[in-house]
């Protein structure tokens, strides 16, 4: 196309579309005298308004996207808004993880998921072990008498129990029925034992004890398992204060559990009927100023024949050392 012909085609184009809308409630008007253009132009009636030129628009360039085609599915709503964001707010950038992070992420949750059971598994199974083998220690252990346990209580027949002496001959509580038996629990290593050893305590109540009742039975027992020297401690310990009991040597506490020893020293008392009418403290003050010697107390009582009072009194000293 020619320059001319260019022109030609600029200059007709008004009348061409004149003449397409001539059919139209509009009218067709001359142009003005001063205007450089010879076509007509078409005039809109008044009670219309103008139509504008429609030009591109310019926000689909501004979006992120392009638009979808007609012909593809509509995308599904997604109620995930950490990647999309909520309807008409503002797009987050997220970024997407990919299947294997996924896949790694599940697997060490699995992992640690998978050794917390087996490690709840194996303590349970060590539990069952502990308890099979508690099933398994001798009587004196589990001390019981028509499948529960027996536990010392005063006004009650005390349990019976057998002990090794420090030459390996047992000893039985059931050896000294009819007779009048003091338990005393010891530790070599406890300064509270020692002081009631050092002072005369325990030898001024084991002589008040002959004088009242010439058979009484006094016995020391450790039962320190949780301190294993206290036990070769022991002959040397009791030799050195002239204290002439026999030790016995409860290696693994199931004598000091069962008639509930809590300190050294811990005294009970034992009536001729096998009856437990005293537990507690060897005298009032721990510090070595008491008055009143609990178990001379209590012996003077049963051979006149009186009730015994106080039947129970606080304990002091250092606790038993039980094998935990």
């Amino acid at each position: 196309m020619t320059r001319r012909d260019a022109r030609l085609n600029r200059a007709t184009w008004p009348r061409r579309r004149a003449r397409r809308s001539k059919s139209s409630s509009g009218s067709l008007e001359e142009a003005p005298s001063g205007s450089r253009s010879r076509s007509r132009v078409f005039s809109f009636p008044s009670n219309r308004a103008p139509r504008r030129a429609s030009r591109p628009s310019r926000t689909r360039s501004r979006l992120r996207f392009p638009p979808r085609s007609r012909k593809s599915p509509p995308r599904r709503a997604s109620a995930d808004h950490s990647v999309h964001g909520p309807p008409g707010g503002i797009r987050l950038r997220v970024p997407v993880q990919s299947t294997a992070r996924i896949f790694i992420l599940k697997e060490t949750h699995m992992r640690t998921l998978l050794s917390i059971v087996l490690a709840g598994a194996l303590a349970a199974g060590f539990t069952t072990l502990a308890h099979s083998a508690d099933d398994t220690k001798p009587a004196a252990k589990q001390a019981e008498k028509g499948g529960k346990k027996q536990t010392a209580k005063v006004g009650e027949p005390a349990p019976n129990f057998t002990l090794k002496l420090e030459d390996g001959t047992e000893w039985s509580l059931s050896d000294a029925k009819g007779k009048v038996v003091v338990l005393q629990w010891i530790n070599p290593e406890c300064p509270v034992c020692v002081r009631v050893m050092k002072d005369g305590t325990v030898a001024n109540a084991m002589k008040d004890a002959k004088a009242q009742f010439e058979d009484v039975v006094y016995v020391a027992i450790n039962s320190s398992a949780a301190r294993p020297s206290s036990f070769d401690a022991t002959p040397a310990y009791l030799k050195e204060h002239k204290i002439d009991l026999p030790a016995l040597f409860d290696r693994d506490g199931a004598v000091g559990e069962m008639y509930g020893a809590r300190t050294t020293p811990h005294c009970f008392v034992i009536d001729q009927n096998g009856v437990l009418v005293y537990q507690g403290a060897i005298d009032d003050n721990e510090r070595g100023e008491g008055k009143t010697n609990y178990v001379v107390n209590t012996l003077t009582q049963l051979k006149k024949g009186e009730t015994v009072s106080p039947s129970e009194t606080r304990p002091y000293g250092c606790s038993v050392k039980y094998k935990r």
